[in-house]
């Protein structure tokens, strides 16, 4: 999940129907009152609720310009040139800016997936090195 700069910018995009609900309420009424078979979700938010949380874990950990750069090219679809204004640098800088900030997000996951296997077994003492660290018998 989100391996590779195209899976990223899939992700963000999908981040404009996200928050879209299909009717004005989370409770759909008919005409006959409420209709039990309609999702007021566009088709895809539950399905990818999980990317879209490591998504926002992984933005997080980006610096605030990274983070906008991202936000305003891909979520609030500005042009290169708005957004090279905005950061005052040229169009072409943009974009390795852009380049770089998606490479950052990739990275993230991939030290992620990094960490369990080097530090989670090593700190978390089993429960023989928990007894024998208090003083107890197993």
């Amino acid at each position: 999940m989100l391996d590779t700069p195209a899976e990223v910018i899939r992700a963000l995009k999908r981040c404009r129907e996200a928050y879209d609900a299909a009717s004005g309420s989370l409770l759909v009424v008919g005409r006959n009152g409420r209709d039990p078979h309609r999702d007021p979700f566009r088709r895809g938010f539950l399905e990818h609720l999980e990317e879209r949380t490591e998504l926002l874990r992984r933005m997080h950990g980006l610096d605030e310009r990274d983070y906008w750069i991202l936000i305003y090219w891909f979520v609030e679809d500005c042009s290169a040139v708005e957004i090279a204004r905005w950061l005052r640098v040229s169009r072409v800088h943009c974009y390795r800016l852009r380049r770089a900030a998606l490479e950052c997000v990739v990275a993230m996951g991939e030290q992620r997936e990094e960490v369990p296997d080097r530090f989670v077994a090593a700190s978390e003492p089993s429960g023989a090195d928990w007894v024998a660290e208090e003083g107890m018998s197993a």
